[in-house]
């Protein structure tokens, strides 16, 4: 950079640089060293239940991991429950977005509620979630017997447990 603001610029950017340093070397300690050391340790065979050293196996834990039909079962799983989850969350978040822009009669309440779930622990929610799909007690069957539909063990099958997640993960 070149001309007669060119120093003053620099200037103004050396106090962001001392506050964000220390940040910078948090993240490498916390995130970068760990994920760093991860992916050395993936490259041994380590033995978590004796004090034998760990050797180096090359590839062969990453060959171990793709031939295995866990790993594109739950690949699959990972996917559809994305796929599903962000038809649902993108045109839900785009409606709820433009209706609390809105200033219409109680959107001030509307996005306090909304944002309350965001503030709650995940252990809570999941556990309430837990309950609300709960095949005996669960107001989600509750809600379906009033309109005459047999109760659901949504988390008793593959299926409807994917289901559900679904809808949690849109909520």
């Amino acid at each position: 950079m070149t001309g007669p603001h060119s120093t003053s610029k620099r200037k103004n950017l050396r106090p962001v640089a001392h506050f964000t340093i220390p940040t910078w070397f948090i993240l490498s300690v916390t995130i970068l060293i760990p994920f760093l050391y991860g992916i050395y340790i993936s490259f041994q065979n380590i033995n978590l239940a004796s004090f034998i050293p760990p050797t180096f196996v090359g590839l062969d834990n990453y060959q171990a991991a793709l031939l295995a039909p866990e790993t594109w079962s739950t690949l699959r799983i990972t996917l559809v429950v994305t796929f599903f989850g962000l038809i649902i969350q993108i045109p839900l978040g785009i409606i709820l977005a433009l209706a609390l822009h809105q200033n219409l009669k109680g959107t001030k309440v509307f996005r306090s509620i909304l944002i309350t779930p965001m503030l709650l622990t995940p252990v809570a929610v999941g556990l309430t979630y837990r309950f609300m799909f709960d095949t005996d007690l669960g107001v989600i069957n509750w809600g379906l017997s009033l309109l005459g539909i047999d109760k659901v063990n949504w988390l008793g099958s593959q299926t409807s447990a994917l289901f559900a997640v679904i809808i949690v993960g849109s909520a």
